[in-house]
């Protein structure tokens, strides 16, 4: 992580006194096992090593915006930070020793069927376009980037490309609490005959559902949303969880 940080933080300096957009995608090794946060911040928080891990991943961040704004590039750059999935199974340790949540209110875990496995963080930065502070509870989806950039910065899409692509500029802008006009198409781990689940389900995001491929399954009400009871392994009561 260390040496990820510096590199982009020079390249965003190496990027100063150039009026041409730039585009940085920094992946990062963590919060991703392996845990392996280094010396200078190991024991700096009370969630263990993975607590210590985000911290470090905290602070990357960190740097990164600093180098944004210390380069002039902080008032007309778009940041966005986002994961792919929800925690590893280490997840309910913490819950049961730390007291520390990272699927927050929801069941579930990486490559499971509950919501905590798949709802994922999802934070822009856009000073005077999105606002400062704003929390929205409508539906997007990663693939939407690809549509919404396009909108924000005024390119045309050529014909078919992205079809699963959205544009959710107004979602961000808090303008609209659900705009999403799609299907989302999910393929659980468990998706299997013996438990029960025939193929690939469908997740209405808003709108009219497309024909159904070969095997696909139309969710039912009782799949999409369910009372659960406390969590068998952490004792948690979650407020909902989205069977797909």
């Amino acid at each position: 992580m260390p040496t990820l940080t510096k590199t982009a933080v020079d390249w965003i300096a190496s990027q100063k006194g150039s009026d041409k957009p730039f585009f940085l995608y920094f992946p990062w090794t963590s919060p991703h096992a392996p845990i392996v946060p280094t010396p200078e911040w190991k024991g700096r928080t009370q969630a263990g090593p993975y607590g210590d891990y985000m911290a470090q991943s905290d602070w990357t961040a960190g740097e990164v915006l600093k180098a944004l704004k210390e380069n002039g590039f902080a008032e007309n750059t778009i940041v966005i930070f986002s994961a792919d999935n929800g925690p590893e199974h280490f997840a309910y340790d913490r819950a049961r020793e730390k007291g520390h949540r990272s699927m927050g209110e929801f069941r579930g875990l990486k490559r499971d069927l509950w919501e905590g496995g798949h709802r994922v963080p999802f934070t822009v930065r856009w000073p005077r376009v999105v606002p400062k502070g704003s929390v929205s509870d409508g539906l997007l989806s990663q693939t939407d980037l690809f549509a919404t950039l396009a909108t924000a910065i005024g390119a045309k899409l050529p014909p078919q490309s992205a079809p699963d692509s959205f544009n959710q500029l107004e979602l961000w802008k808090a303008r609209d609490p659900a705009p999403a006009q799609a299907w989302c198409t999910i393929l659980p781990k468990a998706a299997t005959p013996s438990a029960g689940v025939p193929g690939p389900l469908w997740m209405p995001r808003q709108g009219q559902a497309p024909e159904f491929p070969k095997g696909g399954t139309r969710p039912t009400a009782s799949m999409q949303t369910t009372n659960l009871p406390p969590c068998t392994t952490c004792g948690q009561i979650p407020a909902r969880s989205t069977i797909f």
